[in-house]
């Protein structure tokens, strides 16, 4: 049986899907235009908010650079009043890109291809990002320095409030098998991000292969074999 989001939506892919995008989901094309924005600079003193719009800094390819995507999302955020006038990037939002793999440049962003944390947001704020910047898949409302989970057995979980769209994002993670692909509900499950190699998966591989006495391959195999698709539902 065949996995199905909870939004209805084609949200889980399978590995095929996935492995014909990789290469290019976050890559500009030949024509993408790049742009460099102040993080620390409030972005009214960079540029006239009033020119923000959904066709501002796009490409005829679809995509845009992520710092014009966030720009739209402050924008945003200043007209309904969750952030002040003089805000910069880095009062804006946590962007999580999906499917999220280690990059080696900045992203640029194709439809509903990012959910955003913010620490101050409202439902009717969360609502129009999620109707009016296409890039964004979900709106999340939380602070990331709380991790989400259960503390220990006396705790509630601590979950994201979810105010619009879908979180489910996918998440690619390199083993000595290959690729994984995980699919997560970001509200309920802490943040990770995917790395070249991760510490857990190396440690965990390490005691697998020298109790079974398995050859270890090299890194350089790894995005040679098949990705194994798994969906975690919280």
């Amino acid at each position: 049986m065949e996995l199905e989001c909870e939004c209805g939506n084609a949200c889980i892919k399978n590995s095929e899907e996935i492995l014909l995008e990789i290469e290019t989901a976050h890559s500009p094309c030949s024509i993408c235009s790049p742009i460099k924005l102040k993080k620390f600079r409030p972005l009214k003193d960079q540029l006239n908010l009033d020119s923000i719009n959904l066709q501002w800094g796009k490409c005829e390819c679809g995509k845009r650079h992520i710092d014009y995507v966030m720009a739209h999302i402050l924008k945003i955020m200043i007209n309904e009043e969750i952030q002040h006038d003089r805000s910069t990037l880095r009062n804006s939002a946590v962007p999580l890109i999906t499917p999220a793999y280690p990059l080696k440049n900045e992203p640029y962003l194709r439809e509903n291809s990012l959910i955003v944390l913010a620490s101050k947001m409202d439902e009717k704020c969360a609502e129009i990002i999620h109707r009016e910047v296409s890039e964004v898949k979900a709106v999340l409302k939380g602070e990331i320095k709380n991790t989400v989970g259960i503390k220990d057995f006396s705790s509630s979980p601590h979950v994201y409030d979810l105010l619009a769209g879908c979180d489910l994002r996918c998440d690619l993670l390199n083993t000595p098998f290959g690729p994984i692909c995980v699919h997560k509900n970001q509200s309920q499950i802490h943040i990770e991000v995917p790395r070249h190699r991760s510490p857990k998966i190396t440690s965990v591989s390490l005691f697998i292969f020298d109790v079974a006495n398995i050859p270890l391959m090299p890194p350089s195999s790894l995005w040679l074999y098949p990705i194994t698709m798994i969906t975690f539902k919280v």
